[in-house]
């Protein structure tokens, strides 16, 4: 399967989808506009009542600009550092906007051409080139940053810079005829932050109806690309929920119309369900990638605070199982080295910070459900919650208590996440399948994986995600048992790849056979079945024992079968820890001080280990040499192996 084929929201033998496509060519070559829902247009006697009623609808209290107030809090200066940090990424003017910003990938100086997004040369690029940079900036979650300056100061001359940029968009990506156009999630995204800016400028007295009408009219764009994605998807994904976000932004703007209406109807019903279709009952996302996790919970908090903001309130069983997937953040860590850093990577976050990500998703989910113990991972409330929660956020946050949370092992034992935990230890491990109905991305062929922190220093990692576009190998390689913390049979695949993105069939099906954990010691004990499509077919299992008194880590790996097999695995190293390599059976581990003893113990002569290299990526578009053991054992099985890590 080609990426074209994938990832285009077009369904060819769809008519309706070429009925969508007749109509935006015969628009863009007649020079003429696509039918767009129904507005009225604004003029300068209206423009004021709408932004009244906007404000209205949106926020409690209409904040009194700018917020004067805010000067006395310490997070005054905070927050506009913040908000220069991404209004920085987004520098232009008219000396600079000639619309290449949006098209040219910088870091290897190609330049997308202007094709409709269903033409399958849109996507036939040289290696090395990446369309995701370029959603990142297409994304818009800057323009809200300069709302938000905005609220805090009142300077017209950010509202001067959010029309160039939405002009110089909107001139240099013609409707589906652009790079921009391409990627459903990136445009939703973009409709969301598209609205939530426009009323965050409707504070402004200079926000004309000429310029409200312009902004308008590319929020209907956005919203007639997505129904049309809505109805050719055929999968509800985390992306059809973040299209569903899309449209209600557009509701909110829109106000009491029938289409707006149709929209509210429509979404209420699907946020509902859709909580419950990503996740597991635990709250874990069932795309098993920890950047997504934080995606899955920012979607649903939005979704919550603009369903709310149409007069419905969320359900009980929604607002329990938003709660359990904030819960999930509790445990990672953000910081150089993610942990745990599972899965693919995102494109982009919706309206927070990417560098602050966690912090910034914590943060809300104690002030929205009154959490004491989330407020304990996060000193302050990020700037976005302006806008979420009103003018008062600040004080009510000051009011919320703190409750420390117990230090301690967990075990999501539905999502197959867990963690297990002793002071100075962090041993994640991943026990779930691979992917949304076993589907494949976000997820990777990771199954029983795991990723250590000893001291807070990284030494056991994720290989990541490096890029989706720009090496097609690389990409495969990444996503591939035989780069996981785990291990693989007769030099197979936990599931064989279709395309970047998929696989053809997954036969893991984990199965959990003991999970105990107390102050003395955690025992995880796992089972799965990828290789029983094997001619002797053969059953894995992986059991974790910590033992905490002993500072010790034992790792055992059994395959029952009939005949002879290969049992091979990898530890991947952060690229700051030095191996030392005594024999076949020990090696000793060292990063900035901090010291391990890593074992072998095993059922067979023809055991071998030795350090080789591998690509990691710490972040999306980076990749660097790292150094990993590589291990294998070959015997007739029934057979084992035991890992044995003391924690020096």
């Amino acid at each position: 399967m080609k990426i074209s084929d994938l990832f285009s929201i077009f369904n060819f033998g769809n008519f309706q989808k070429q009925m969508f496509m007749r109509e935006v060519e015969s628009a863009h070559f007649s020079k003429k506009d696509i039918s767009l829902p129904p507005f009225n247009s604004l003029t300068e006697e209206s423009v004021n009542q709408y932004k009244s009623s906007l404000k209205k609808r949106f926020f409690i209290n209409e904040f009194s600009i700018p917020l004067d107030s805010f000067k006395s809090h310490s997070l005054f200066d905070k927050y506009i550092t913040k908000t220069d940090e991404r209004i920085d990424a987004f520098t232009i003017d008219s000396s600079n906007s000639n619309g290449k910003r949006w098209k040219l990938d910088e870091s290897s100086g190609y330049e997308f051409p202007d094709l409709f997004i269903w033409d399958k040369e849109m996507l036939r690029f040289p290696k090395g080139v990446d369309p995701v940079r370029l959603w990142r900036l297409g994304s818009f979650n800057n323009i809200v940053s300069l709302g938000l300056k905005y609220l805090l100061t009142k300077d017209d001359r950010l509202l001067d810079k959010y029309i160039i940029i939405i002009d110089d968009f909107e001139k240099s990506n013609p409707f589906c005829s652009s790079i921009q156009w391409y990627d459903a999630e990136t445009c939703s995204i973009r409709n969301v932050n598209l609205c939530l800016s426009l009323i965050l400028f409707s504070y402004s007295d200079d926000f004309s109806s000429d310029k409200i009408n312009r902004v308008i009219k590319l929020i209907l764009h956005h919203s007639v690309y997505i129904e049309n994605y809505i109805n050719s998807t055929k999968e509800k994904d985390y992306k059809y929920y973040i299209a569903l976000l899309g449209l209600l932004s557009t509701a909110i703007i829109l106000g009491e119309n029938a289409y707006s209406k149709r929209i509210r109807d429509f979404v209420v019903r699907e946020f509902e369900l859709g909580i419950h279709t990503l996740s597991h009952s635990d709250g874990i996302f069932k795309g098993q990638s920890t950047e997504h996790q934080k995606l899955f919970c920012e979607t649903f908090l939005l979704a919550k605070i603009l369903l709310e903001k149409i007069k419905f309130n969320t359900t009980k069983s929604f607002d329990d199982k938003l709660f359990k997937a904030f819960k999930v953040l509790q445990n990672f860590r953000e910081s150089d080295t993610k942990f745990p850093n599972l899965g693919d990577n995102i494109i982009s976050p919706i309206l927070f910070s990417y560098k602050t990500y966690n912090h910034d998703l914590i943060s809300s989910g104690a002030y929205l459900f009154k959490e004491r113990e989330f407020k304990y991972f996060s000193n302050d409330i990020p700037i976005e919650s302006l806008l979420l929660f009103g003018d008062n956020v600040i004080d009510n946050w000051k009011l919320l208590q703190v409750d420390t949370p117990v230090v301690g092992s967990k075990g999501f034992t539905d999502g197959g996440n867990y963690f297990l935990i002793k002071k100075d230890i962090s041993l994640f491990v991943k026990a779930g399948g691979i992917g949304y109905n076993s589907g494949g991305a976000p997820s990777h062929n990771d199954t029983f994986t795991f990723e250590l922190i000893y001291k807070d220093t990284p030494f056991f990692v994720d290989a990541g995600t490096y890029s989706f576009y720009a090496d097609k190998e690389l990409r495969n390689q990444l996503r591939s048992v035989f780069n996981h913390n785990t291990f693989y049979v007769d030099n197979e695949q936990l599931a064989e790849f279709d395309g970047i993105f998929r696989i053809k069939n997954d036969l893991t099906k984990p199965k959990l056979l003991e999970w105990k954990s107390n102050n003395d010691e955690d025992i995880l004990s796992v089972q799965h079945y990828a290789y029983v499509r094997l001619p002797d077919p053969v059953i894995s299992k992986r059991t974790f024992h910590l033992f905490k008194e002993k500072n010790k880590l034992k790792i055992k790996d059994e395959f029952i079968g009939g005949e002879k097999h290969v049992a091979s695995g990898n530890l991947l190293f952060h690229p700051d820890v030095e191996i030392t390599r005594i024999d076949t059976r020990k090696y000793l581990l060292e990063n900035k001080g901090v010291k391990l003893e890593l074992n072998f113990v095993y059922s067979s002569e023809y055991f071998e280990s030795f350090i080789h290299t591998f690509n990691y990526s710490s972040e999306y578009g980076k990749v660097i040499i790292s150094n990993k053991i590589h291990y294998a054992l070959s015997e007739t099985l029934p057979a084992f192996y035991i890992i044995e890590i003391n924690f020096l």
